[in-house]
């Protein structure tokens, strides 16, 4: 996941020998990577689910699905804030996806998604009561303009009318999905 302004790179490493970890890589203007960047450890629930990353559209933070759990970092080598960590109120974290200061984050097990509003401070507050979604969310992506969610899942795609200012999520086409099993998403 590369941050909005392109100044870091960020990856979640597993492996049996590898602490699980997401580095924080410096990006220079000519695209090379050096590694003067941050190394954060993973808690030991985060091998729960698939990894999944975000970061935050100020380029400040970076932001993990951890079990059941969305865990958000400071991406700067020299920021000693601590990991903060909230529930997602949901079970098995998959997707996330960011727009301005929200964060959204696919509960696949609960077939709900969870919109959270991300302080300067790097504070994730819980917007409300998770939304329903047609199927099991796996992937998601803000439109361009972050007026829209949409929802990848085995039931098909579904799509949400979002509010930049309250951080509300209603669903479209009836809350429906549109058929056809999909395991991406991108929207522009």
């Amino acid at each position: 996941m590369v941050s909005p302004n392109g100044s870091h790179l960020c990856a979640r490493f597993n492996g049996p020998r590898a602490v699980e970890a997401i580095h924080c890589f410096v990006r220079h203007a000519d695209g090379a990577l050096d590694s003067s960047g941050k190394t954060i450890p993973m808690s030991s629930q985060s091998g729960i689910g698939f990894p999944f990353l975000g970061i935050t559209s100020d380029n400040t933070y970076v932001v993990a699905t951890d079990g059941n759990q969305v865990e958000i970092n400071a991406i700067a080598s020299n920021d000693a804030t601590a990991a903060r960590k909230v529930s997602s109120d949901g079970q098995n974290t998959m997707g996330i996806a960011v727009s301005g200061q929200w964060v959204a984050v696919a509960n696949h097990n609960s077939d709900t998604v969870s919109i959270f509003a991300v302080n300067s401070a790097g504070q994730m507050t819980l917007t409300g009561t998770p939304v329903n979604t047609a199927g099991p969310p796996d992937r998601l992506a803000f439109s361009q303009n972050g007026s829209y969610l949409f929802a990848s899942s085995d039931a098909g795609m579904s799509a949400f009318q979002f509010n930049p200012s309250t951080g509300s999520l209603s669903p479209l086409n009836g809350g429906k999905s549109l058929p056809g099993i999909s395991r991406a998403v991108t929207a522009q």
